[in-house]
């Protein structure tokens, strides 16, 4: 069973309990179900996948002609920096799940991935800094041309989309990051995941 469906399953089983108790006790309750993903989340997380399986499938595929020579695929240029900037953040992934179990580095609202405010951060020798630094220019500039790119394959966004790319997309990092994890709330206030 995969996490989700034991997730959803643990979550039916809840509300039955709540009803029980409910009618059993004569009280009403409204019960208002907000984790289902909007339309264009799903869009968001499918174009990201996509970019995800186009990557493996570029790097497992060679193509020979019939005389032995190997074929050369022309794709955009936006397609191939998307790959290659979900190449990086693949590689990069390591060092940011540290620097977060740090508590360096958190998860904003926007989709980015920013050093924590000096009041909050973990202290650390300056070299440590400056990787964190070094690695959040290259990690936020991927997420940017995943973004671009998201919007670029999907009619049904438009580039004045964007804060609502970011925010799926932050919203997905977020949900993605472990417990302990520094993120922002709803008010830009740093908070550790539960």
């Amino acid at each position: 069973m995969k996490v989700g469906e034991s997730v959803r399953h643990l979550n039916i089983k809840l509300l039955a309990a709540i009803v029980l108790v409910c009618i059993l006790s004569a009280c009403t309750i409204d019960v208002a179900i907000h984790s289902e993903r909007t339309a264009l989340e799903r869009q968001i997380i499918g174009t990201h996948e996509e970019i995800d399986t186009n990557l493996l499938m570029l790097s497992s595929v060679r193509a020979v002609d019939k005389d032995g020579n190997t074929k050369v695929h022309q794709i955009s240029d936006l397609k191939k920096r998307a790959h290659d900037a979900r190449q990086n953040q693949r590689f990069n992934q390591d060092d940011l799940d540290e620097l977060k179990s740090h508590g360096l580095i958190g998860e904003t609202l926007a989709g980015d991935v920013a050093l924590l405010p000096q009041s909050i951060r973990a202290d650390t020798s300056l070299s440590m800094l400056e990787f964190a630094k070094t690695l959040l220019i290259e990690e936020n500039n991927d997420r940017q041309i995943i973004w671009q790119r998201i919007i670029q394959v999907n009619e049904q966004i438009n580039p004045s989309d964007l804060d609502v790319v970011r925010k799926t997309y932050a919203k997905q990092m977020i949900d993605k990051s472990p417990p302990g994890s520094w993120i922002q709330d709803s008010l830009g206030q740093w908070s550790r995941k539960p």
